[in-house]
């Protein structure tokens, strides 16, 4: 997902964070012997966006 995509959602700011988390990420589900659950990565995204926990 480029940075242009994320700006239609998210400030500047929280755009270039949740990039360099997917790019970080990718590399992360290649090298992690137990890769993070969907629900704790939904739950990352939700943080860098700013949403509160529930």
């Amino acid at each position: 997902m480029s940075q242009t995509t994320l700006e239609q959602w998210f400030d500047p700011v929280t755009t270039r964070a949740l990039d360099a988390f997917i790019e970080g990420m990718t590399l992360h589900f290649v090298t992690d012997r137990a890769p993070l659950t969907r629900e704790e990565i939904r739950a990352m995204v939700g943080r860098i966006a700013g949403e509160r926990d529930r």
